[in-house]
């Protein structure tokens, strides 16, 4: 079996909403995305992994999303 990586680079602030063009039928494809604090400008070590299937509570009771993140400071953040 053969693998392909995309790279695509994006803002996105306030994102509500990202998916390939035309959708994806699967909603258990995972999406690797390394990942940029915006603050302290660290990059993470390893993908992370996000699928439209698991979705956790957002800090404060605001709903529900596909990744919530913390930035660990500890590790040559701010």
């Amino acid at each position: 079996m053969v693998l392909y990586a995309l790279l695509v680079g994006a803002e996105l602030d306030g994102l509500t909403n990202l998916q390939p063009r035309r959708g994806c039928d699967d909603p258990n494809f995972p999406y690797y995305l390394k990942l940029r604090c915006e603050n302290c400008g660290e990059t993470t070590a390893k993908a992370t992994y996000v699928t439209l299937s698991e979705a956790v509570d957002q800090p404060k009771g605001r709903g529900t999303a596909n990744l919530v993140q913390k930035v660990n400071y500890k590790s040559g953040g701010r």
